[in-house]
């Protein structure tokens, strides 16, 4: 059985009339010599510039992944430092909800008034997790904006923050530059392919003439 001629710059090869297998029948005339590679298209270069380029994108985000993390951690600390510890009143009764697992109660969210750093009264919902009924006063942080928390500020929770914008970064400029290589890489196989065709049509009349 007779396979296609390879236009660039392989040996075509047909099966002997005798029987012994495969022999050389041509050179496309524009192939390199033996020994040496063959001459690289335009689509391969084009990948290898785009491979470099996006390799370099590449540790700019995993630069701009690091920093940011290490900024929002810096900005966590300082805000959780500004937080001064205080008494909320409940405006109504907390009821949590006790039909799940034991020992498992999840908070439910009531309004509550307190007081922030300046003196000014604020009123808000707040999360408790043990019935308590309204005039009950629970401890709450409150930040420089008078918002109330009933998480006591801690290292972990700025770790936590700056360790999800990190990952959040490099997670999504790893799918934006995947996608970016994938893309270039069907544009060049759909060139390479087109590029077949026509060379295809160039010489096929011509092997098929030869190998009658």
């Amino acid at each position: 059985m007779l396979g296609r001629p390879v236009p660039e710059g392989r040996r075509v090869v047909r099966r002997s009339s005798a029987g012994r297998g495969w022999v050389a029948v041509s050179r496309n005339p524009d192939s390199p010599p033996d020994g040496r590679r063959s001459p690289r298209r335009a689509t391969d270069r084009v990948e290898d510039a785009v491979a470099w380029f996006l390799m370099v994108v590449g540790l700019v985000v995993l630069v701009v992944a690091w920093w940011t993390g290490i900024a929002v951690y810096d900005g966590s600390v300082e805000s959780a430092s500004t937080m001064i510890q205080t008494r909320a009143v409940l405006l109504e009764d907390a009821v949590p909800d006790t039909s799940g697992e034991a020992g498992v109660r999840p908070a439910v969210r009531v309004d509550a008034e307190w007081v922030d750093p300046d003196g000014v009264e604020h009123t808000g919902r707040i999360p408790v997790r043990h019935p308590a009924p309204a005039g009950t006063a629970v401890e709450v942080w409150v930040g420089p904006n008078g918002d109330a928390s009933t998480t006591a500020p801690g290292r972990e929770n700025a770790v936590i923050a700056g360790f999800v914008t990190a990952t959040g970064l490099l997670l999504g400029g790893g799918v934006v530059l995947g996608m970016a290589w994938y893309g270039v890489r069907f544009l060049t196989a759909a060139c390479n392919a087109r590029r077949w065709g026509r060379e295809w049509e160039r010489v096929g009349p011509e092997w098929s003439d030869r190998l009658r």
